[in-house]
């Protein structure tokens, strides 16, 4: 099975997450593929790539690659906005 992601660097792209899960997380070099970190967005339900936006007691915030935020707060619902990157 092959999964359609959103990523940032490369737009939209097919991934066999099989032969993702086998390759490194980080490289050296540029020309050395590696994983893309990706999971279905909340908001939107797109597979997307993922970025740590900010963190620290009680709070995070990730921007997905489909153009989606989350802000979650310990005791608060998740607030879900647009990026700024897709405007």
């Amino acid at each position: 099975m092959i999964d359609i992601v959103h990523t940032f660097r490369k737009g939209i792209v097919e991934i066999d997450p099989e032969a993702n899960e086998k390759l490194p997380v980080f490289s050296f070099s540029m020309e050395d593929e590696t994983k893309v970190l990706y999971a279905e967005c909340g908001n939107c339900g797109k597979k997307a790539e993922q970025d740590l936006l900010a963190s620290g007691p009680g709070i995070c915030v990730m921007e997905y690659a489909c153009g989606c935020v989350s802000r979650r707060e310990t005791g608060k619902e998740t607030v879900w906005t647009t990026s700024d990157r897709n405007s």
